[in-house]
């Protein structure tokens, strides 16, 4: 038999990763390169692997793997399985021993080769102990332990560009903190007897974020600004005793500015100024049962009320104050039960200056000391007119209609005892109160002066006409002229004039004063 000599390069290969180690075994895969002289060797070949301790010229560990093995090429793939037990952590070696299938004696290969590192993650993952950096991208078993019933698990994960650790799993204060790449804190999730926690930095170490349980009292979430002031508060529970939930947000310096809460019943919004006072409440339960909203100014004076319900049998109302809280303005939309709309403003002092009532035993009314009326300056009615062959227009003189009662005609002759007035509105001077009652005698579409300054259409027919001289009708239709037999202008005066009319025919202001 020829002295086979081999020169070994060998890979050792462990099968999958470590989470399949308890399912395959502890068998490797060996890959080796095998010489017949100089030359590479072909054909089948029967190969002892003998395992040995740390020194060289230690005892074999246990019995032998022989393996038959096909070389093609001088290359050949086998697998082998010594079991776990024999690796500890220690170095181990392999001797392989080698001959011709069939063959009677071996020929001892040399040297003997180290086992590493496959076989020692074997046994690190089957004996619970693995050393720092043993497992790099392998796939780990479904249950993993850290620690136990008397040692407090931790574990590490690195690293940040400051060398410390990225992450860090606690288990003796049950939390998990996340480091920046300065190494410093950012975030951390922990578990206490009351509940959960979660905190984040920023990136100078203030506190920017807190959500979390109190004690009896719920869930809540706390926001911070950079300078680390409080500014959202968000409380679940914020009496401690299944109380309502409250959110307050703070102005820069740390007071609240606007404040929500649930906890009183019915909803609250507080809205407040620089100083912590309230400036503006809305309740959602006021006076009467129903939501209010109250105003302040920045006296801390309340100088406006809207309530949903005045009273239990009421409804809304709107007050309106003075800066010192005397009421001048009151907007009620029932006055007693089902009542109209009512509205009243109130003197400096305090006392009734003006009412308007929608709804008073069936009628409307306004009660009020003055009434100034700036619009027109007449006091008209409205009337149907038969106009006869004139067209209807502003400023013309209209009688009484004998056949129509309660309308009017236009004037057609002079000194007429029927005159009643002059139709409002020319010159642009329109009426200043205008009086009439739907669907009765007492209504029309015209309105018509019955006192006070209005244009009127005239003529000389009775000669120019200067102010102070009395009007009467004259027998152009619509007209009006100056009174010259006063004895036959008794109770057919319209008024008096208040600018001239040289001649011809034209506009004169009349302040009407039917006689």
């Amino acid at each position: 038999m020829k002295m086979l000599k081999a020169i070994l390069a060998s890979t050792l290969l462990l099968v999958g990763g470590l989470a399949l180690v308890s399912a395959q075994g502890s068998a490797f895969t060996y890959q080796g390169r095998l010489n017949d002289g100089s030359n590479p060797a072909n054909g089948n070949y029967e190969i002892l692997f003998r395992p040995f301790g740390v020194f060289t010229g230690g005892s074999q560990l246990t019995i032998p793997n022989v393996r038959f093995v096909a070389v093609t090429n001088g290359l050949f793939t086998t697998t082998m399985d010594f079991g776990p037990s024999i690796f500890d952590g220690n170095p181990r070696y392999l001797q392989l021993e080698v001959r011709t299938n069939g063959a009677t004696g071996y020929t001892i290969l040399g040297p003997r080769q180290t086992l590493a590192p496959a076989p020692y993650s074997i046994f690190s993952a089957q004996a619970g102990n693995v050393p720092n950096g043993a497992i790099g991208s392998a796939q780990l078993a479904n249950s993993i332990g850290l620690g136990a019933s008397n040692v407090n698990g931790r574990l590490d994960v690195y690293r940040t560009p400051a060398g410390t650790a990225a992450i860090s799993l606690i288990g003796s204060s049950s939390q998990i903190n996340a480091y920046g790449a300065d190494g410093q804190q950012k975030a951390r999730t922990e578990a206490a007897s009351y509940g959960g926690r979660l905190t984040t930095w920023d990136e100078l170490g203030n506190e920017t974020a807190h959500v979390g349980s109190a004690i009896d009292a719920g869930g809540s979430l706390q926001l911070y600004q950079a300078n680390g002031t409080l500014s959202v508060n968000l409380d679940g529970d914020s009496t401690g005793a299944n109380g309502g939930g409250e959110l307050g947000l703070r102005a820069p310096g740390g007071s609240t500015a606007v404040f929500l809460s649930g906890s009183s019943g019915a909803g609250i919004v507080v809205a407040r100024n620089t100083n912590g006072n309230n400036r503006v409440f809305i309740d959602g339960q006021s006076t009467g049962g129903g939501g209010g909203v109250f105003v302040y100014d920045s006296n801390g004076t309340s100088t406006m009320e809207l309530t949903g319900a005045e009273n239990s049998t009421s409804g809304s109302q709107l007050l309106m104050k003075q800066a010192n809280g005397t009421t001048t303005i009151q907007l009620d939309a029932e006055v007693g039960a089902g009542g109209g709309g009512y509205l009243r403003l109130y003197k400096g002092d305090g006392s009734t200056g003006l009412t308007l009532q929608a709804d008073v035993s069936g009628e409307s009314k306004v009660t009020t000391q003055v009434l100034q009326i700036t619009g027109g300056s007449d006091l008209s009615e409205q009337f149907d007119i038969q106009a006869g062959r004139k067209m209807l227009e502003p400023g013309t003189i209209v009688c009484i209609d004998p056949d129509h009662p309660g309308q009017l005609i236009t004037s057609t002759r002079s000194y007429d005892r029927t005159v009643a007035g002059v139709m409002s509105g020319a010159g642009g001077v329109k009426p200043g109160m205008l009086m009439g009652q739907q669907g009765t005698p007492a209504d029309g579409r015209h309105p018509v002066a019955l006192s006070g300054r209005v244009y009127c259409q005239a003529d000389d027919s009775g000669g120019p006409i200067q102010p102070g001289d009395l009007l009467t009708t004259s027998s152009t239709p619509g007209h009006a002229m100056k009174v010259t037999d006063h004895l036959k202008a008794q109770g057919a005066i319209i008024g008096k004039a208040m600018s001239s009319l040289a001649k011809g025919q034209g506009l004169v202001l009349v302040l009407v004063s039917l006689q």
